[in-house]
């Protein structure tokens, strides 16, 4: 019997850590996925519909689950596009993506931006597995060392805070052929869950990569947004580096976004 009772005990203890591994796993899973929900966006959701249902009826070789949404907002203009993709060159990045625009309760499609097809590590190597995605910008020194010179602005005016470097993150953004970074710090900050999440990181050196996130994951995904679809619109400070295509600094230094 003390023996049956012992067993028994293991057993449970053994099904007690399963089940809170798996459980840890699907929180997991569903905080790394970044879901958007169009902010007054009904009409381009019922757009997005109907190319999608046009294109299948058209082709029945197609499969829902081989189109994406290319992702992309520029003073004030939003231009979203429903594309497909079956083994194209981007495949792998289209998979790598964690963020995800809501079509309808039971439909979701992979959102990729430009600086994804410009700039990441799945355009500009051969990725053989599933990894972040880095975005290492081609001649983009100026754009780095305009960055740690924020960083250490940021750690002289907050001393108290003992700011470490990992403490940063990049708001990224490509408009009219600027390139737009802005270095916030978060200790406790709002951002905070939405940083964990992301899967997109700005590679500053070898040892330091910092995670980005972008203007449409403030206006549009779910950390930003209650239940009864009401958006909470929160305001920054950082330190922003403006410069041109050919990465030549315009501007630089502190702004609230």
């Amino acid at each position: 019997m003390k023996f049956n009772y012992q067993l028994t005990a293991s057993l449970f203890y053994i099904l007690i850590i399963a089940f809170s591994t798996l459980s840890f796993k699907s929180d997991e899973v569903r905080l790394r996925a970044i879901n958007y929900n169009l902010y007054k966006g009904k009409a381009t959701v019922n757009r997005l519909l109907k190319e999608l249902d046009t294109q299948l009826l058209e082709n029945e070789d197609l499969e829902k689950r081989d189109f994406y949404i290319t992702f992309s907002e520029c003073d004030n203009e939003q231009v979203i596009t429903l594309n497909h993709c079956d083994n194209c060159e981007i495949s792998k990045l289209i998979k790598a993506s964690n963020r995800f625009l809501i079509l309808e309760k039971t439909s979701r499609l992979p959102v990729i931006f430009a600086g994804d097809e410009i700039h990441s590590n799945y355009v500009t190597k051969e990725v053989d597995k599933l990894e972040p995605i880095f975005y290492d910008i081609e001649g983009g020194k100026a754009i780095i060392r305009e960055l740690l010179r924020g960083m250490h602005e940021y750690k002289g005016m907050l001393p108290k805070l003992k700011l470490e470097d990992s403490d940063f993150y990049i708001t990224y953004n490509e408009c009219n052929d600027q390139r737009i970074a802005i270095l916030g710090y978060c200790k406790g900050c709002v951002f905070k869950d939405l940083i964990a999440a992301t899967n997109r990181y700005y590679v500053i050196d070898k040892k330091l990569k910092l995670p980005i996130i972008f203007e449409s994951d403030r206006q549009h995904s779910n950390f930003f947004s209650s239940p009864d679809g009401i958006r909470i619109f929160i305001t920054a400070e950082g330190y922003m580096v403006v410069a041109d295509k050919h990465n030549k600094v315009i501007s630089k230094g502190f702004t609230q976004y």
